[in-house]
């Protein structure tokens, strides 16, 4: 499972005519002029990273760029990481499995395309992940030659990841003309097309370094910063563009022909028209917001809070999505179960809420809206189908709701 997740990110990266020549000795016979060679860590079982060799400057590059993790136990075992690939010659005799590409020289690559985008030598250090499905993009980390940091690569290689990295693109380009006070976004380093893929390269921020104690309240006004970010406008629920777009993106789910269950997807359908129906004549302040501000996506620092994936930004939602969001989310973080972390965030929500302005009466309709719209967005992605926790809706999301419009 892992050697085929880990060839079909390098396959995508790399096309033919590169060859791959994996640790298990498949996909190649050893021939072939070397193209980039990588290291797996931590091993090809359950491979994380693919960290260039061609020089130690990028080996420490690659690992000393990991965001920092807040618990002791992993902060161990990441610095441990760092040591060995850093020593000389250690990191070939500890993490003993590599990855070689062969191929004609200067055949096409995203590398060799990135090298010319950028104007300057570059070589990769992948993160792989699950494999190329649903949401699931290739990342790389892009290094020059001295072992210097340009930035991170996405790449969108379906329909939906296209989408998403051009909407990071456009979403970090307006985040950078706001001019934001608590919360520091990536720099554009380059977008373009290469093949059929979607490329956008950022900057890397500094999220290495040991994270700062913040506030619930610092959060709360970074979040609150970027929904005004395209203004602030006011209306009932069901009176705008907001209940549209919605409505539309549940008949779209509703109606997908390749779904396994359809059946599920018709009762989220009708669940999201009542709530529209039940808080329609509510008024709300509509804005930007994130789109997957969650605690893995964000690193305090004191005077500012690093936020990263920006791919699901979007304006004129409910203002206070990103606050429940990250509510909901970090109850995940913390092995709630989905329905439990659900009800809570019900709960919750007047509290949440207020630190953006939302009076209780308006939180009702908020914690709604937001739950259809979060799992609305799982099964357009198709993350029932790929085993996802959060795809199972049902179990969790449609009962949640019907005690919420039953109180």
């Amino acid at each position: 499972m892992s050697n085929r997740n880990l060839a079909e990110l390098v396959r995508a990266l790399y096309p033919e005519p590169h060859t791959l020549h994996l640790p298990d000795g498949t996909h190649g016979d050893g021939s072939g002029a070397t193209v980039a060679e990588f290291l797996i860590v931590p091993h090809a079982r359950r491979p994380r990273l693919a960290v260039p060799v061609r020089s130690r400057a990028e080996r420490i590059a690659a690992v000393r760029h990991l965001a920092t993790p807040r618990a002791f136990g992993p902060r161990l075992k990441q610095a441990a990481v760092r040591a060995v690939v850093a020593t000389p010659g250690t990191g070939r005799i500890a993490f003993r499995d590599r990855l070689r590409v062969s191929g004609p020289p200067g055949a096409d690559s995203l590398q060799t395309y990135l090298s010319e985008a950028l104007g300057t030598d570059v070589s990769l250090c992948l993160h792989v992940g699950g494999g190329l499905r649903a949401n699931r993009k290739p990342v790389a980390e892009v290094l020059d030659a001295r072992g210097g940091t340009i930035g991170f690569a996405k790449v969108g290689v379906n329909d939906l990841t296209r989408a998403l990295v051009r909407n990071e693109a456009a979403a970090l380009r307006r985040l950078g003309e706001a001019g934001l006070r608590h919360s520091t976004v990536p720099e554009v380093r380059h977008a373009g097309r290469w093949r059929d893929f979607d490329v956008l390269v950022q900057s890397a921020l500094p999220v290495w370094q040991r994270p700062a104690a913040v506030t619930a309240e610092a959060v709360t006004a970074a979040m609150g910063e970027v929904a005004r970010v395209a203004g602030v406008t006011r209306g009932a629920l069901d009176d705008g563009d907001y209940a549209d777009r919605l409505t539309i993106r549940l008949d779209e789910v509703a109606d997908d022909a390749g779904a396994v269950d359809r059946a599920v997807r018709s009762e989220l359908r009708t669940a999201g028209f009542r709530a529209l129906k039940a808080y329609g004549g509510i008024r709300l302040d509509f804005g930007a917001w994130h789109g997957d501000w969650s605690p893995w996506n964000m690193h305090p620092a004191g005077t500012t809070i690093y936020v990263w994936d920006w791919e699901r930004f979007e304006v004129g939602v409910p203002v206070g999505f990103d606050g429940l969001h990250h509510a909901f989310n970090a109850a995940l973080g913390r092995g709630v179960a989905p329905r439990r972390a659900a009800e809570q965030l019900v709960a919750d929500a007047p509290a949440v809420l207020g630190g953006f302005g939302v009076a209780p009466a308006e939180a009702d309709a908020t914690v709604a809206a937001y739950l259809v719209d979060i799992a609305a967005r799982y099964l357009a992605d198709r993350q029932d189908e790929s085993g996802q926790a959060l795809g199972a809706v049902a179990d969790w999301m449609l009962p949640v709701l019907h005690q919420h419009l039953t109180r």
